[in-house]
């Protein structure tokens, strides 16, 4: 009897012992893989885009970019109203920047935008 209850503990020393060689082989926090800097969103290579791509980036570009967006209006008051509003948010504006919103509303409309992210933009 004796000897059975010396093997028994011999075999449960023996599985503690190899628990125990894989528990200390495994570190409780393995290494975690560290993510890699998303580029698209460096401050440094934004910073670097063309200044018309930055001025659409304000408010004003925001603003000009919804009023490009929205049809120019057969009726004569819509159309004056458009013209005023522009030229209202023109004023503060030194002559490059004047410049760069003539040139945002000249350019064709952006297929890519939509209205509701145009005034998400905005808000």
């Amino acid at each position: 009897m004796e000897i059975i209850l010396l093997i028994v503990a011999a075999v449960v020393l023996f599985y503690f012992y190899n628990t125990l060689k894989e528990y200390l082989k495994n570190p409780l926090n393995p290494k975690t893989k560290t993510e890699e800097y998303d580029l698209k969103n460096d401050p440094y290579l934004l910073a670097q885009s063309s200044p018309l791509d930055k001025f659409k980036q304000t408010q004003i570009g925001a603003y000009m970019r919804l009023l490009k967006f929205l049809d120019i209006q057969k009726n004569a008051l819509d159309n004056a109203l458009r013209t005023l509003f522009i030229h209202e948010l023109e004023q503060p504006l030194n002559s490059e920047q004047q410049n760069l919103a003539k040139e945002l509303l000249n350019e064709p409309v952006d297929k890519k935008e939509n209205f509701e992210s145009l005034c998400q933009e905005i808000a």
